[in-house]
């Protein structure tokens, strides 16, 4: 059995574009002494803890499951964690784990990352993190034991708590048409373009939903989530392809620490 192109990449990038959550304690010394001097935090408009789940599937086939948690620390930082893998019989053709967690502050209006890291238990290789200097306006990424200066902009988020940014940016600017992103990735700063499209009721596992949908295409890649307002805009569909590809869905399954009463 061949598993598409886009399953494989799906189940590596995922946690980038989303999904489930498990608290997570850091023991990372470097990182506690970044934490313990960031500036102190005023009150995040969303749930300070929260957890969900998501069901992959692409066509008639369940391929895996991601859980993502946002959780405060003592400290008054974020830890958003999330953790994808593969299920059933494709969990013969790619049994590894993918954690991805972003420590973070709320700061002017937006979720400001201090330091993130993405793990594969299979392909070491691809592992990386980055510690974000905000003095210095840069962030230092680490792959391979090789570390790397990138110039960060005020905006710049992480591969993950962009979603938390994208919920913030829906809450406060429900009218917009675009929200740009600029993501420090592995070598470099990345822009994108997210275009805010309409709305749509979206069937889900864990109930029926109204939704706004946003949608990047770059070219190669298309991303589109639908984001339920009733659950402070979190996604409860994420759809993931390349243009000659198999497409993968990704369906919220459940969640914890959220607003239960206007789903439809």
């Amino acid at each position: 059995m061949i598993m598409p192109r886009s399953i494989i990449s799906y189940l590596l990038l995922l946690s980038t574009l989303t999904i489930s959550c498990i608290a997570y304690s850091s023991t990372d010394n470097s990182l506690n002494d970044i934490t313990k001097t960031a500036t102190p935090l005023t009150a995040l408009p969303i749930p300070n803890n929260f957890s969900v789940e998501y069901v992959l599937q692409s066509g008639l086939f369940d391929i895996g499951k991601t859980k993502q948690s946002l959780n405060i620390q003592e400290d008054g930082r974020y830890a958003f964690t999330s953790t994808t893998k593969a299920t059933g019989m494709f969990a013969m053709f790619f049994n590894s784990k993918i954690t991805e967690r972003s420590i973070w502050e709320y700061h002017e209006g937006r979720a400001r990352p201090l330091q993130y890291s993405y793990k594969d238990t299979n392909k070491k290789k691809r592992n990386v993190s980055l510690i974000f200097d905000w003095e210095k306006d840069i962030a230092t990424s680490i792959v391979k034991g090789k570390s790397r200066e990138i110039n960060i902009t005020p905006d710049t988020q992480d591969n993950l708590i962009y979603q938390i940014n994208i919920m913030l940016n829906l809450m406060e600017n429900g009218n917009n048409k675009i929200i740009k992103l600029n993501i420090a990735d592995r070598k470099k700063l990345k822009s994108y373009d997210v275009n805010i499209q309409e709305k749509e009721t979206i069937k889900t596992p864990a109930g029926k939903f109204e939704t706004i949908r946003i949608n990047r295409d770059d070219g190669k890649r298309v991303t589109t989530l639908w984001c339920a307002p009733s659950l402070n805009y979190l996604p409860v569909r994420i759809e993931h392809y390349k243009k000659d590809d198999a497409k993968v869905n990704a369906y919220l399954v459940k969640f914890k620490g959220l607003p239960k009463g206007n789903n439809i």
